[in-house]
């Protein structure tokens, strides 16, 4: 009798910690929407114990609920909070974000579940002048430097157009740009001067 219940005990922790989510569906997000997930975690070692959940995130993710140890008694389950977001300027893309339960005393993993993220592409495009002479001579050429930054999560190839309120000539008057996320270049239009007005302006419009 005391050989059976050694076994029944060792098969019983051998089955571990149950992990479940409440919605295991694909999450389509945002960077920096947070997002909150239950999980159902299910003690069914056999006996009581302290567990500790943990996130784990992809590099740069961030987390927001905090992970306190709880207990449950043999059968118990309990409802674990998880909330978590990807930095702004995140990469669209397919991730996995995993839930892991720890059994403190066993000093070992025994559970866990995972969630399938999708982040969305978001297009941010912004143009700033670097350089634009606020005198220009009738004949003389200048150059107007401006900067073209894609602050956006994705590769764009953006098109950019340069008009002078004025008629002055523009070279090059128009282009592209291949630019990553987050990157920055500067765009130089050389510009010949052609009107006797007092005032003549120069701007640059890009768009993806």
């Amino acid at each position: 009798l005391g050989l059976l219940l050694l076994l029944l005990a060792g098969g019983a922790l051998a089955g571990g910690i149950d992990v479940t989510v409440a919605d295991s569906s694909l999450l389509t997000v945002k960077p920096r929407e947070v997002v909150t997930r239950v999980f159902r975690v299910t003690n069914r070692t056999g006996a009581p114990g302290t567990f500790q959940s943990q996130l784990m995130l992809p590099q740069g993710w961030r987390a927001i609920t905090p992970d306190f140890p709880f207990q449950l008694a043999p059968g118990a389950s309990a409802m674990r909070l998880a909330s978590f977001f990807a930095p702004e300027h995140t990469a669209a893309g397919d991730y996995r974000v995993g839930f892991r339960v720890v059994n403190t005393s066993l000093q070992g993993p025994i559970g866990g579940a995972s969630l399938s993220v999708r982040v969305l592409p978001v297009f941010k495009l912004q143009v700033d002048i670097l350089d634009l002479p606020a005198v220009a001579i009738v004949g003389e050429p200048y150059t107007a430097v401006f900067q073209i930054g894609n602050y956006s999560n994705s590769p764009l190839t953006v098109g950019y157009g340069a008009e002078s309120s004025r008629g002055s000539k523009l070279k090059p008057a128009a282009g592209t740009l291949t630019l990553a996320p987050g990157e920055a270049r500067p765009v130089e239009i050389a510009v010949r001067p052609v009107s006797l007005k007092a005032v003549s302006y120069t701007h640059l419009r890009a768009h993806e």
